[in-house]
């Protein structure tokens, strides 16, 4: 049982109540069914929705209701029908089975899940398929219901050859997807294999050779065997076909004809068949020899990290060439100068054109390039002119607040200098930048920061082009200063004839500007010329003093102020006014007299008064 809520609207008939109105009392059941109604009542003739709770998902119910006065029950309403909302499936789908229609498709029957089940209208079914071994790799196919029928189906193709698969099911509506089948592990199709690799000659005479090879990469299934042929180039007639083991890699083949050329083949096998043949021709009685050196470089389309090489093949030395090698003198360019290995390519280009990536900007460089086959490397082409690749801003931030290295500059030295950047470690308020135009500055001031504030200081590097990223922040804090505001709240009592108490907060925490060593509470006669009366508290933790030996009922206005080890700061303002009592003489009969201490300790001050009598005055 799921917990739904219905909401039902409810007003009564104008003018045909006839006194004022009770709780209304309101019944419901199951749609279409004989069953007892169950009753709610709605708490006031006012309140014209109710809530009804704890109802089945997806099911059609009726709802009645009356109006209760003094006089009685009235006639309930004629029924209204209404469904809650749907669900998801709480079952998955029955009888699932899932096979391995061939080596890339699975097929998949089921029986939908009981209707009462579904717990809404049936959007449709999901089919999954993931490896065994990798069961966040799912492939999902969407099938939609099928209502004439109580078997359904469905197919995912596209699936790897004669690999393992989990399989499941599962039923979805509109607000999600419901539970899945248990899953099944299926396993796809042999099928042939894909084509061996790394196939090369070695050996080479004039009436044989030895060939040799790799498993494929695709092996669609368990290798069995091979199929070697061998056959004079353009002439199937002469073909000769071997059969070997799968464990077979490598086969000398004999009986050619000296200074022939031939075409050879491999193909691997499983219980499918035979497989891609992979293919090569060779010349019989001419080994091959060392290819020929390149020749007629030409570097052409410079960019800031790429070049383009154009160039005139060396020999191939009667085989194939099966690898292009370049190097380069880089930055500094001559006869004694060192090369090193630039760029590799693993097999010949389309065309007499090789790209060059991964070069350095605004750096200098000298090409020179070589060809291999089976037999070796051909020697080096002439060198390239000295050509240099295009600015670029720089790749790297200054690293631990040093500036760069000039390899590391992509452009023109004298366009190069540094942004430095000051951002209050809180994140508070804006940064400050400053900019320093000549690269071998090793120092900047940054102005305008905040005392006794710590800040991130990032360096970045540019040049005519643009600039790099920023470093690493590294942690700094301003040096002490005078509070720049006075503390808050400062607030004065007289406490008799002759005191007045001074109390006051905090300086704002962004004010201090460095460590409160203490106070100085300023006071003097109001509109006075003379310089006012200094008392020092000393610590931040004491915050009240208590004036004494004041003149009486005398005018005073008082100011506080805080100070660090490098001076102090601002006065509050406005001063604070505040006049002393006046010294009334007693009563004859009566006399008062006042105390007042200082707790610095505990940072609070005790107020006593003592009253006495004579014997036999009246007291009230």
């Amino acid at each position: 049982m799921h917990v739904l809520v219905l909401k039902v609207h409810n007003q009564l008939p104008k003018k045909k109540h006839n006194s004022f109105s009770l709780p209304l009392p309101l019944r419901y059941r199951l749609a279409g069914l004989p069953g007892e109604f169950q009753l709610k009542n709605i708490t006031s003739a006012e309140i014209n929705y109710c809530l009804i709770g704890e109802l089945i998902i997806w099911t059609q119910y009726e709802i009645q209701v009356a109006a209760y006065t003094g006089a009685g029950l009235g006639v309930y309403s004629q029924s209204v029908t209404e469904y809650t909302l749907q669900g998801v499936p709480t079952a998955p789908p029955q009888d699932v089975d899932a096979v391995a229609l061939n080596s890339t498709t699975i097929k998949f029957t089921w029986t939908p899940p009981p209707q009462q089940f579904i717990n809404g209208i049936n959007q449709g079914y999901k089919l999954l398929v993931w490896p065994e071994h990798c069961p966040e790799c799912i492939t999902m196919v969407t099938i939609a219901p099928e209502f004439h029928g109580s078997r359904h189906y469905g197919y995912i193709s596209n699936l790897r050859k004669f690999t393992w698969y989990e399989t499941a099911v599962l039923c979805f509506t509109t607000p999600g997807d419901g539970p899945a089948s248990t899953p099944q592990l299926i396993q796809t199709h042999v099928d042939k294999p894909g084509p061996v690799t790394q196939m090369s000659f070695t050996e080479i005479l004039d009436t044989s050779l030895r060939i040799s090879w790799q498993e494929p990469e695709d092996k669609n299934g368990i290798i069995t065997g091979y199929i070697l042929c061998w056959e004079e180039a353009g002439q199937n007639e002469t073909r000769v076909s071997q059969t070997l083991s799968n464990s077979t890699l490598a086969y000398k083949v004999t009986g050619l004809t000296s200074l022939t050329t031939y075409t050879l083949l491999v193909a691997a096998v499983t219980q499918a068949g035979t497989g891609t043949a992979t293919s090569s021709t060779i010349s019989t009685g001419l080994p091959p020899e060392l290819p020929g050196a390149p020749s007629n470089l030409v570097i052409s389309n410079i960019s800031p990290r790429s070049a383009t090489i154009k160039f005139h093949p060396g020999s191939d030395g009667k085989t194939a060439i099966s690898k292009w090698i370049i190097e380069g003198q880089v930055g500094n360019v001559g006869e004694e100068e060192e090369w090193t290995v630039l760029y590799e390519r693993d097999s010949p280009p389309a065309s007499d054109t090789l790209e060059i990536p991964n070069l350095f900007p605004f750096t200098q460089y000298r090409f020179r390039m070589k060809q291999v086959n089976i037999v070796g490397s051909s020697p080096f082409s002439q060198p390239s002119r000295m050509m240099q690749t295009l600015q670029s801003s720089p790749d790297v931030a200054p690293a631990d607040l040093i500036p760069l290295p000039e390899p590391a500059y992509n452009g023109n030295p004298e366009s190069v200098g540094y942004h430095v950047r000051a951002q209050r470690a809180d994140g508070l308020g804006q940064p400050r930048m400053e900019t320093v135009s000549d690269r071998l500055s090793r120092e900047v001031t940054v102005e305008g920061l905040e005392e006794w504030t710590e800040y991130e200081l990032s360096v970045q590097a540019f040049n005519g082009i643009g600039a790099g990223p920023w470093s690493s922040p590294v942690l700094g804090k301003t040096k002490e200063s005078v509070p720049s505001g006075a503390p808050e709240n400062v607030t004065t009592e007289a406490m008799s004839s002759t005191s007045v108490l001074v109390t006051w907060g905090l300086v704002p925490e962004h004010q201090k500007n460095g460590h409160i060593l203490g106070y100085k509470v300023l006071y003097r006669e109001k509109d006075s010329e003379r310089a006012p009366q200094v008392q020092l508290v000393n610590g931040n933790q004491t915050h009240m003093l208590l004036l004494k030996n004041l003149g009486k009922f005398i005018l005073y206005e008082v100011q506080v102020l805080a100070f660090t080890r490098v001076g102090d700061g601002p006065p509050s303002l406005p001063p604070t006014v505040e006049r002393t009592k006046d010294d009334a003489v007693p009563d004859i009969q009566t006399g008062i007299t006042s105390h007042v201490a200082l707790d610095t300790d505990k940072h609070t001050c005790i107020f006593a008064r003592t009253l006495a009598w004579p014997p036999g005055a009246p007291t009230a």
